[in-house]
């Protein structure tokens, strides 16, 4: 052990001290890993990394008990759904006039639906984002997206009856050409382009916390599209931009791996499209 402290000590440029209370650290860590991982494959039970956002409300604070409220394990079976993982953050959280999302793999996850279900597994990492209600005030993230849905139904609708004498969306290339599109598609496409425009009104205020869910609806929509439609135009990949953004802003390094998926994305995208 002295003699990897002083090799990384010296190689690092950090004291020695810090060296040692590193790896110390991370002797701990691998210890606790192995002990969860015995008990998921003896008991069923998971072990979930919560990584909880900081939001525009939270106060900077250096205190430990600060940084234990934002990094943190949760022991849960796969076969709960996600409103028993969203109870236990509750009641972790003391959260009272808060909404929380929370997210893996760039999904948010569903109540209704069971975690293994939700491709969640043991040792997974999950992004947690505070939202705050409102007093007097019904404009939660989960009206507004409801809204945006019932508005692209009716104007689907109205088009599909013939209530529109030209197209009540029309979706171009960035050549101009326009491309044909199918009554669902144009469905998902004005739900989809709407949550993203409230989402960039909550980025343009730095409220990440409020616009990330929204974004994730927002690729939702877009993934119900054709993708030939999705290869012909940037929207998509601006969603994608935009997300990226968001993780960056919010300091979710657990996200880094769908991050660079997205990039990837983009970079795809754009290549075909200009």
């Amino acid at each position: 052990m002295a003699e990897l402290i002083n090799r990384y000590s010296s190689l690092l440029q950090i004291s020695q001290d810090n060296i040692r209370h590193i790896l110390k650290n991370l002797q701990l860590h691998a210890l606790e890993k192995l002990q969860n991982n015995k008990r998921f494959q003896q008991d069923g039970i998971a072990t979930l990394q919560i990584k909880v956002a900081k939001s525009k409300q939270d106060q900077p604070s250096a205190s430990n008990s600060s940084a234990d409220q934002h990094n943190f394990q949760i022991d849960i079976r796969l076969s709960d759904d996600g409103q028993v993982l969203r109870k236990s953050l509750m009641d972790k959280l003391e959260c009272h006039t808060e909404n929380i999302k929370m997210i893996s793999n760039g999904r948010i996850i569903q109540d209704g639906s069971s975690l293994l279900d939700q491709k969640i597994k043991h040792n997974g990492r999950i992004l947690v984002l505070k939202t705050v209600q409102q007093e007097n005030t019904t404009e939660s993230t989960s009206i507004k997206i409801a809204q945006a849905r019932k508005v692209a139904a009716t104007l689907s609708k109205r088009a599909d009856d013939g209530q529109y004498d030209g197209q009540y969306l029309e979706i171009r290339d960035q050549n101009g050409v326009l491309i044909p599109l199918k009554s669902t598609t144009k469905k998902s496409l004005v739900i989809a382009m709407s949550l993203h425009e409230l989402a960039r009104s909550y980025i343009d205020r730095k409220n990440y916390t409020e616009a990330l869910p929204l974004l994730f609806e927002a690729d939702k929509e877009f993934s119900e599209c054709d993708a030939d439609i999705l290869n012909c135009v940037d929207n998509y990949a601006n969603l994608c931009l935009d997300i990226v953004w968001c993780y960056m802003r919010l300091k979710c390094l657990d996200c880094l791996y769908d991050a660079e998926s997205r990039l990837d994305k983009c970079a795809q995208c754009f290549a075909r499209c200009y």
